[in-house]
């Protein structure tokens, strides 16, 4: 197997780990790593993660508790007397992304780590692989 290279440059083994390529996986994490390893930009792979509906789901959920929380911890008497200002309403726009743009890139990093343990050698998951191939059934 060739080594990918980016820029003339071999891809760091970190990052992407040279192994085994399983047919028909159609996994996100395996995607956006071949994706990356084809020459794909690392923020268009890390999108990709992004993108995925129960990452999303999860950032929104946490953005809506964690904010809401922290709205009215910090502008509660300001939406009570009904003072807010715009420099408030900013204020409390930022206090809900923070928590969404927190729990996407936990997500994203969560969902590359277990890639790359699914696919690493010795791994309870490449074991299967071993005994679904054609020539052990």
């Amino acid at each position: 197997m060739k080594t990918p290279k980016i820029a003339g440059r071999p891809l760091p083994g970190e990052l992407w780990p040279q192994m085994p390529q399983v047919e028909n996986n159609t996994s996100q994490a395996a995607n956006a790593r071949d994706h990356h390893a084809t020459g794909g930009s690392r923020v268009r792979a890390w999108l990709v993660l992004a993108a995925h509906p129960a990452t999303f789901r999860r950032a929104i959920i946490t953005a809506l508790v964690v904010g809401a929380t922290l709205i009215a911890i910090n502008h509660g008497a300001a939406i009570v007397t009904g003072t807010v200002t715009r420099g408030r309403v900013l204020q409390m726009c930022l206090t809900v992304i923070v928590p969404f743009l927190v729990s996407t890139t936990a997500s994203v990093a969560t969902r590359q780590e277990l890639e790359r343990l699914r696919r690493a050698p010795g791994s309870a998951d490449e074991g299967m692989r071993a005994r679904s191939t054609p020539a052990n059934n």
